[in-house]
């Protein structure tokens, strides 16, 4: 082990879009940039380094660093050290593999892996990761190396990396789904070397956020009857005549791309508009939907009408309440249901 005093903390930044609303049904080919947004917000995870990552929690003594987790294991050492500022990681905790006390050796060489997987619901947009380390780590994101701090050799790199957090930028390295963060941690030839943990302890500290693209809570954003065509949206409308209530949809999907946002149900009330599906990439891929109403007690279809993009209105008629649409980045449609009181008997 090798330490030094100088610290530093990070920033990190959550994203959130806005969302926003149509109110006619003028066409449009290229949409405003906030229509292209209409139907994600920034969803952040956070991740801290503690046990859960088949670890242990580790502390050079009762004192240092402060505060020592209850139940940590105590290395013994004799002096203080591992002044790196949490702050900007809450809930971190220096950690190192289990079983070992400090009467454990050879401290040295020692490494250990730490990893876990990360589902990433949208497309990435951002992710940061601090860490800090006695006496080296690397950081690996799904499979490639992000960069290194410290040194098992040299005390003027090991010194720093225990007392600095260090961030990463590992936005690039994320995918769309599942993402494995790796910490592989070293401990180097200081102190008493191969001797115990009590003369020559390790440990490693990190955490950050990841930052994607999600579904917008609540059935998708509501915009008002009639509907607005754009390219790479598909919007639900519920004609303003039909009878008040409230009423439902499923929605079923194929043809997506990564990046797609598409909601599996929604409910509409007479006079409101839903945005169902949005492509955010640019893709000529053709996506299907198809949409069926449960439509409240007393109520059937009358009709549906379907406008795609550069077409006029289509009427289908009722009362079937399952319908079709295709969508891909430069073409959109609008499904308007209709419904009438049952006839009686």
């Amino acid at each position: 082990m090798s330490l030094a005093s100088r610290t530093f903390g990070i920033a990190l930044a959550s994203t959130v879009f806005v969302l926003g609303a149509c109110a006619d049904s003028t066409r449009a080919t290229n949409p405003p940039d906030h229509v292209s947004q209409l139907f994600v917000v920034g969803q952040t995870q956070t991740f801290a380094s503690d046990p859960t990552w088949t670890a242990q929690n580790v502390c050079l003594n009762a004192s240092s660093p402060s505060p020592c987790p209850a139940g940590a294991t105590l290395w013994g050492y004799g002096a203080n050290g591992w002044g790196a500022n949490l702050s900007t990681i809450p809930g971190a905790t220096w950690i190192w593999a289990t079983g070992l006390t400090g009467a454990s050796s050879p401290a040295y060489p020692a490494e250990y892996n730490f990893s876990k997987t990360f589902n990433l619901p949208g497309l990435p947009i951002s992710g940061s990761l601090g860490i800090a380390a006695d006496d080296f780590a690397e950081v690996i994101v799904n499979g490639t190396s992000v960069g290194t701090i410290g040194s098992v050799s040299d005390g003027n790199l090991a010194g720093p990396s225990s007392s600095t957090l260090t961030t990463f930028n590992i936005g690039p390295y994320l995918i769309l789904g599942d993402n494995v963060i790796r910490i592989r941690a070293d401990n180097g030839n200081f102190g008493c070397g191969a001797g115990a943990y009590n003369c020559n302890p390790a440990g490693v500290v990190f955490g950050g956020t990841l930052v994607s693209e999600a579904v917008a809570q609540g059935h998708g954003p509501l915009t008002t009857y009639p509907g607005q065509l754009f390219g790479g949206h598909i919007i639900l409308c519920k004609n303003a005549s039909s009878p008040a209530g409230t009423y439902t949809y499923t929605i079923a999907s194929s043809g997506t791309i990564a990046g797609d946002v598409v909601q599996t149900s929604a409910s509409l009330t007479p006079g409101q508009c839903r945005i169902i599906f949005s492509r955010i990439a640019a893709s000529l891929v053709t996506v299907t939907l198809t949409v069926t109403e449960t439509a409240g007690a007393g109520f059937i279809v009358h009709n549906i009408t379907r406008q795609q993009l550069g077409g006029a209105p289509q009427t289908v008629a009722g009362p079937s309440p399952t319908i079709t649409v295709q969508a891909n980045s430069a073409h959109g449609a609008v499904l308007t249901y209709t419904n009438i009181a049952a006839p009686a008997g």
